[in-house]
């Protein structure tokens, strides 16, 4: 279950259900990136008040890199086309 909620109360259609998988008993392990990115455009962001801030934590799920910068263990043409696509070299 995913909620959103403020001093005024619940985020109206905001709520998201899913089953859980999980056989741990600890509910961080069925929240993912792919969980919280659909609760994100699909029920909050539509459903908040216009000028609404979101003030969330640091969970892992919700920092994901979307195109990682490469490290010292990439391969040559790895940097060389990620240079080339943001343009830092032509």
């Amino acid at each position: 279950m995913v909620y959103a909620g403020s001093s005024a109360g619940f985020v109206k259609s905001a709520l998201l259900i899913f089953k859980s998988g999980c056989k741990t008993g600890d509910y961080h392990d069925d929240m993912n990136s792919t969980n919280y990115e659909q609760w994100l455009k699909d029920y909050l962001i539509p459903n908040l008040p216009p000028n609404s801030v979101i003030v969330s934590d640091n969970a892992p799920y919700q920092n994901i890199k979307v195109d990682p910068a490469p490290n010292s263990s990439s391969r040559k043409n790895t940097i060389f086309t990620m240079y080339v696509e943001t343009r830092i070299i032509r």
